[in-house]
């Protein structure tokens, strides 16, 4: 999973130096394996409850640093992409899904 943030966005955290926290959750966590998230960036429970959502939060200091350091590096973008999220989808072993929709021809596995 990658976030997108505008350029400005560095305007915005040099004067505003405490942001509010940036949060989401992902829901249907039951169905992914593998999930590495970028450990200089999220932060999570662990200690959850509900084993099928998982609530993630930004590290907004690290997140202010890296955007910095990617805005110096290349001043001309218009946005900058984050890996924030890593994962994997649990399939079926038989796949799970047997037609694709496709505009043409119709995709079958």
């Amino acid at each position: 999973m990658v976030l997108s943030f505008p350029a400005g966005i560095t305007r915005h955290f040099a004067n505003n130096p405490a942001p509010a926290v940036l949060t989401f959750r992902v829901l249907n966590f039951s169905r992914l394996e593998h999930v590495l998230p970028n450990p200089q960036l999220l932060c999570c429970d662990n200690g959850q409850s509900d084993s099928n959502s998982k609530e993630f939060w930004v590290n907004m200091p690290n997140l202010m640093t890296h955007l910095k350091k990617v805005s110096e590096q290349k001043p001309q973008a218009t946005y900058y992409n984050v890996d924030m999220l890593k994962y994997q989808f649990l399939v079926p072993v038989d796949g799970g899904v047997t037609k694709l929709q496709a505009v043409l021809p119709p995709a079958v596995w």
